[in-house]
């Protein structure tokens, strides 16, 4: 299995840390500056899951308290990501008190949060810090650039090859096997609100 896995289910398995993906995002977040963090979250399996329980126990340690509407269900998060994050971000700004950053469970999700916040005049990173996950490769290429936690994919799909490959060398009884990468901190301009805002 990559990336995900179910519960009960014995299977070989390579993938990224994905609660440390929540610690790391939201921790980073804080040192930013934010104090009413907001988290757009994925679907509702193990890489969901995670990153969310990540999130909650980090602000937790900083006896932080999340208003359960700063907590955004997207839902599909790939083919129609875009878009779910601009109705996520349109419903977080209705708040009595809008989060001044956000967690986003991809970074699909976060292009959209940074659209939407464009439509509406909301200043990144000085008015909203915005994270999100997979580090994409055009990232830094954006108006503004995203940070992201990079969850190394590539990493994953060699060590799934080479796996594969070991497997089928072997003894297919052997005990099953568990690759847990830990991912890394990309932070751009999308979280330095200390940063000057560009003249357009």
């Amino acid at each position: 299995m990559l990336d995900r896995y179910f519960e009960g289910f014995d299977a070989h398995f390579v993938g990224s840390d994905d609660y440390n993906i929540g610690k790391m995002a939201t921790e980073h977040l804080l040192a930013m500056g934010c104090k009413r963090p907001a988290h757009i979250q994925g679907p509702d399996n193990s890489t969901g899951r995670r990153r969310l329980k990540g999130f909650l126990d980090t602000l937790r340690k900083h006896d932080i308290e999340v208003p359960p509407e700063n907590l955004v269900k997207a839902g599909r998060v790939d083919v129609d990501g875009h878009q779910r994050g601009a109705d996520a971000l349109k419903s977080l700004m209705m708040l009595k008190r809008p989060p001044d950053g956000i967690f986003c469970f991809n970074d699909v999700i976060a292009f959209g949060v940074m659209a939407e916040a464009e439509v509406q005049g909301i200043d990144i990173p000085r008015n909203l810090a915005v994270i999100g996950c997979g580090n994409l490769h055009f990232d830094d290429l954006i108006r503004v650039p995203l940070s992201s936690i990079d969850p190394r994919s590539n990493e994953i799909g060699r060590r799934a090859a080479k796996l594969i490959v070991d497997l089928v060398a072997e003894d297919a009884s052997k005990e099953i096997r568990k690759i847990v990468l830990q991912a890394s901190l990309t932070p751009r301009r999308s979280t330095d609100r200390t940063a000057k805002p560009k003249r357009r």
